[in-house]
């Protein structure tokens, strides 16, 4: 099946539902689907891989949805620039350090949220590795494992829950078989193909004044 990101998916269960007044309910469809089809295949923490940019200024970045904690962090300038998973007071000692640089050299977090030191004066891109499950689908993520994987499987599992909606149509039977296949063919490309993640390392011998080598 051809449904390559998110905005295919909402335009593939449009045609399906042909329900103008049901358009707005898509995006919950979807949401619930992915969560159904989570659960049946099983899914598991592992190896994720994002890009984010940093905001001038901005001392915090939120992290994905499934975020668990954090693995590796690099910002891809041009001499790529690991960034270093410190503790708090690591953090506070790098602030207290701060020399004006353009670029973070430090990480702490507090849940799924990111603080940098030195606050950015960049809006270049930081490609975050980390532990977790994969960023759910929206129109901000357009794509994830899940569905590159078993998009027949996130498509059926989604037009599931317009029955409510649709009433007696006499597709639903048929679109639970399909579900139901897709999903356990789902399952063990999932399980073939999964890479789990390693622990993160934080460094209490970090020096506030370490330069990127």
């Amino acid at each position: 099946m051809s449904i390559k990101n998110y905005t295919e998916l909402v335009q593939e269960i449009e045609k399906n539902i042909s329900r103008r007044d049901l358009k707005a309910r898509i995006p919950s469809w979807i949401e619930l689907g992915e969560a159904y089809a989570s659960r049946k295949v099983g899914l598991v923490d592992g190896e994720m891989i994002t890009t984010k940019d940093f905001v001038v200024d901005q001392e915090t970045m939120a992290m994905p949805a499934g975020f668990k904690r954090p693995i590796h962090f690099e910002i891809q300038t041009p001499n790529l620039r690991r960034l270093n998973v410190v503790s708090w007071d690591k953090l506070s000692d790098v602030k207290d350090n701060d020399q004006g640089g353009r670029y973070p050299r430090a990480v702490a977090f507090l849940g799924r949220t990111a603080y940098f030191a030195p606050i950015p004066k960049t809006t270049d891109t930081l490609r975050i590795v980390y532990y977790g499950k994969p960023e759910p689908l929206s129109e901000e993520n357009s794509t994830n494992d899940l569905l590159e994987m078993g998009p027949d499987a996130i498509l059926y599992s989604a037009l599931m829950y317009s029955a409510p909606f649709l009433g007696e149509d006499e597709r639903f039977p048929l679109w639970k078989v399909i579900r139901d296949e897709a999903l356990d063919s789902l399952k063990k490309e999932y399980f073939d193909s999964k890479i789990y993640g390693a622990t993160t390392r934080v460094r209490p011998d970090f020096a506030p004044n370490d330069a990127h080598k």
